[in-house]
């Protein structure tokens, strides 16, 4: 008989017997970031943070409007990227700054936020595909908002019954012009373009040099607003600096409307030529577009045998047509002078098409050649008046002239998908409800 031999039981195992769970894969440091960057710009955290902060920068914008223009004011909170603001505190000596992100920069982050948020939710909004149509109609209308910003360029131009323009003026713009006949007839013209001026002060001077031209321009005494006036020999209290018995008498600038302002500076001309001497003059830009007569008249001068025009203008730009003004029409309200509509008959031209008739009013611009031109107001204005009328047309060249009118299309396309999906799914439901 064998014997018994006790089982012997396996001891559980202990907790600290047991086996380790096997070690977690770590992300890459790369994908890593790149999903926090993506949650971030994604999150309704930022875009709550942008509508707030563009709300202050409305605010700040608003109040700067007291002391700078209107456009000057749009320049540097709405269309840069970071802008300082300046507290201006009764009883201190100095104005705080506060450090604010711009317009454009508020714009792109609220256009990261849309696109980048709807592509990461793509998975939840195949339930609900007009909330995704329409946060991508706003995403398209933002950016033609960037595109015009960038690569519009818009002006004006004046023209008379019965004369014709091939070119339009920028609205804020200005340039400094020198022209000169050519054997074929024409013009050749070389400009220095505003951003090389807009930054001078009174008391700067700068020198311009272009290699076709045998003179070099110094300019110097630049004031953005300013009127020419006489200085007499017994004159007081007048700047110092004078030439040809005119000054440039200051003038504050206009807050509501910046191409009101008239800018003036001094000139010297210095030719290249040994025992040439130079010549100085007054430039500014007086010229009223309202009056075919009132015209900024160029300063000509002769360098090397040959005649030079130079005048300081708004910044002209070509048209690819010529445009010419056949009749102007208006009619006025019963008993006033205010005009309740006014159209212009227009004749486009141009080399080898044939002339183009069109009527131009508010609503019913010229569109050709990229550009957009519309009926922007008309002079003289007054009822008693019975010359040749004048009408005012906007130019725009616009990549992006016809993307908001499509964006608000996409937009109200996912907004009727979405709530008429949710009216279609009440209903489902109410008649299920009602038949049970």
């Amino acid at each position: 008989m064998s014997e018994e031999r006790p089982s012997e039981e396996t001891p559980a195992p202990t907790e600290a017997s047991a086996p380790p769970p096997p070690p977690r894969p770590q992300e890459p440091l790369g994908r890593l970031v790149l999903q926090r960057t993506l949650a971030t710009l994604s999150s309704f955290k930022l875009a709550v943070s942008i509508l707030v902060l563009m709300l202050l920068l409305t605010w700040f914008g608003t109040l700067q409007q007291v002391h700078e223009s209107l456009y000057d004011v749009q320049h540097r909170y709405f269309d840069s990227w970071f802008v300082v603001h300046y507290l201006r505190i009764d009883g201190l000596d100095f104005q705080p700054g506060v450090p604010l992100p711009g317009g454009m920069l508020l714009m792109s982050l609220l256009f990261l936020n849309l696109v980048v948020g709807g592509i990461i939710r793509m998975r939840r909004w195949t339930s609900q595909p007009g909330v995704l149509v329409t946060h991508l109609g706003i995403g398209f209308l933002l950016l033609s908002g960037f595109v015009k910003y960038n690569w519009a360029d818009e002006g004006s131009v004046v023209i008379f019954e019965g004369d014709r323009q091939a070119a339009y003026q920028a609205h804020h713009y200005w340039e400094l012009a020198v022209s000169t006949p050519d054997p074929g007839g024409k013009a050749r013209v070389w400009s220095i373009p505003w951003d090389d001026l807009r930054d001078l002060g009174p008391d700067d001077r700068r020198m311009f040099r272009h290699a076709a031209l045998p003179f070099t321009l110094e300019v110097y005494g630049f004031r953005q607003n300013c009127v020419a006036r006489p200085v007499g020999p017994m004159a007081h209290g007048v700047s110092s600096l004078v030439v040809d018995g005119f000054t440039l008498a200051p003038r504050e600038r206009d807050k509501e409307r910046a191409e009101r302002n008239r800018p003036g500076c001094f000139l010297r001309v210095l030719p290249q030529s040994a025992g040439s001497k130079s010549v100085e003059t007054v430039l500014w830009d007086a010229g009223n577009p309202s009056d075919r007569y009132d015209r900024t008249l160029p300063f000509t001068t002769t360098v090397e045998g040959r005649r030079y025009d130079i005048v300081l203008r708004k910044e002209t730009r070509p048209l690819p047509f010529e445009l010419e003004l056949a009749e102007f029409r208006h009619v006025r309200h019963p008993r006033s002078s205010v005009a309740r509509a006014y159209e212009s008959d227009v004749v486009a031209r141009a080399d080898g098409v044939d002339p183009q008739k069109v009527t131009i009013s508010m609503n019913r611009p010229l569109r050709r050649d990229g550009l957009v031109v519309y009926q922007s107001g008309f002079f003289p204005d007054s009822a008693e008046y019975r010359g040749p009328m004048a009408s005012i047309f906007s130019v725009a060249s616009n990549p992006a002239d016809q993307w908001p009118k499509w964006a608000c299309y996409v937009i109200a396309i996912g907004m009727l998908w979405h709530f008429g999906a949710k009216l279609m799914a009440w209903t489902r439901k109410e008649r299920a409800r009602r038949s049970a």
